[in-house]
């Protein structure tokens, strides 16, 4: 091989080399895109989540509240109307 091949060759791999590392960097950079997407996508997913998991927690408060006046009205109601039937 000639001086000028060498030089050529070595230029060669210098290019491939830089080719190469470029390549992996825009994946790297892709794969940065990609996972910081991910995790914009699952911030708003738990928000929502959080915002029904929310209005369940009122609607079964309101709910035990009837229930437990049920429960009361119940327990003082029921021997009131006993004593009048069986009176």
């Amino acid at each position: 091989m000639t001086k000028q091949s060498d030089y050529l060759a070595r230029d060669a791999a210098k290019v491939a080399k830089l080719v190469k590392e470029t390549a992996e960097s825009t994946a790297t950079a892709l794969n940065i895109q990609y996972i910081q997407r991910d995790i914009a996508d699952m911030k708003v997913a738990i928000e929502k989540l959080t915002c029904s998991q929310e209005g369940k927690v009122e609607s079964l408060e309101k709910l035990v509240y009837t229930g437990m006046g049920i429960a009361i009205a119940f327990s003082f109601g029921i021997p009131i109307v006993l004593k009048f039937v069986f009176k």
